[in-house]
């Protein structure tokens, strides 16, 4: 509710919440339930304090909690969803949950998936980019959220190996490619660092963050064509 009243916010925009009820949940779900639990969101955004923008709330019944928010995306013209960080786990491994990457997949607006809780300021927010063509987006909402609340915004880029004067030249140009795109550059803090992994890097790089943005590609948070899956494993490290 935070991080999207703040987006909401800066873009002029408005807030809604949705709650999926799903077919096989609608059978243990009366008219009377469902009211109840539409006042309970409701009262969420009051108890929040939301009202630097419009917000509001509905019930959605679906066959599934993904086809529900994807049909809200499609008949509401959402701009952005936010969703919450969520895994599955057996004995040997954690992966990410499929209805999660489902709609990372197939929302027709950007999607942001929320991993921990976002802290009340935002004094720091750290964007970390390889200049893909999703750089731009991340770090006009890490712009966004930063500036929300006077808070610094970095944009970070880490060079895997020797910091050649040839990677740093690419590094440097990447990044102020990306960041001319945003609405206030100079706010921007331009951050290059070597490290003999890409994930340990941003994970060193972003510890005295409150707030780490990533970039992923539409197929998926588990798409290993971009940023090789480190998208998830930064996650399930912070």
């Amino acid at each position: 509710l935070r991080a999207g009243e703040k987006l909401a916010a800066a873009n002029e925009g408005q807030l809604l919440v949705v709650k999926v009820i799903t077919n096989s949940e609608y059978q243990r779900v009366n008219r009377a339930q469902a009211y109840s639990a539409l006042q309970e969101i409701k009262q969420k955004i009051a108890d929040y304090d939301i009202h630097s923008v419009p917000a509001d709330a509905i019930i959605r019944f679906a066959p599934s909690h993904a086809d529900g928010i994807l049909e809200t995306v499609r008949e509401e013209h959402i701009d952005l969803l936010l969703v919450g960080w969520s895994t599955l786990r057996t004995s040997d491994r954690v992966y990410l949950n499929p209805a999660l990457d489902e709609i990372v997949q197939h929302a027709q607006c950007d999607v942001g998936v929320l991993h921990g809780r976002l802290p009340e300021l935002l004094d720091e927010v750290t964007v970390s980019t390889a200049g893909g063509p999703h750089a731009s987006e991340a770090l006009k909402y890490g712009e966004a959220l930063a500036i929300s609340d006077d808070g610094e915004i970095t944009a970070l880029n880490i060079i895997q190996g020797a910091a050649t004067p040839e990677k740093n030249n690419t590094a440097k140009v990447s990044l102020s490619q990306a960041i001319s795109k945003t609405r206030s550059p100079e706010h921007f803090i331009h951050k290059i660092a070597p490290a003999n992994n890409v994930t340990e890097g941003i994970l060193s790089e972003s510890q005295d963050a409150d707030l780490l943005l990533m970039g992923a590609s539409h197929r998926g948070l588990m798409d290993e064509a971009v940023f090789a899956g480190i998208p998830f494993t930064v996650a399930q490290s912070r």
